[in-house]
């Protein structure tokens, strides 16, 4: 059934906004390989590395700080990172990362428990979660 919440729990009211993109998701466009060439490991580093600041395949002196931007205003407020690309299902609570420099990528963790791999998603599904109000 469904339980109360705790006594004491603090409610949050939230904004989300997901993002898909139905392109040959992130660890692909970013090493330019397709995933059956990348170990899970490789893919997972090649994740990380799209949050760096100025990671981009573009050569315009801009490009690559839209995700570092995003990531510093989450950490800014607490908020909150889910992806789902390739093999990886990941987060980041960034809440926990309100001190880490402008342009360092987020620590993602894996969003399954274990060793459960997720299956393969097309494309890249981003979803952020920033609070109101702290």
């Amino acid at each position: 059934g469904i339980r109360p919440p705790r006594t004491g729990a603090k409610q949050i009211h939230l904004v989300e906004i997901s993002v898909l993109d139905s392109g040959p998701g992130l660890a692909s466009a970013f090493t330019g390989k397709p995933l059956s060439e990348l170990s899970l490991e490789d893919e997972k580093a090649a994740v990380i590395n799209c949050f760096a600041k100025h990671a981009t395949r573009k050569t315009s002196s801009t490009a690559g700080l839209g995700l570092p931007n995003v990531i510093d205003i989450l950490r800014e407020h607490g908020g909150f990172l889910r992806i789902r690309t390739g093999r990886q299902a990941l987060f980041a609570d960034l809440l926990k990362e309100a001190e880490r420099g402008y342009g360092q990528p987020p620590t993602l963790l894996p969003w399954f428990e274990g060793n459960r791999d997720p299956s393969f998603a097309a494309g890249t599904l981003m979803t952020f979660l920033l609070p109101l109000s702290r």
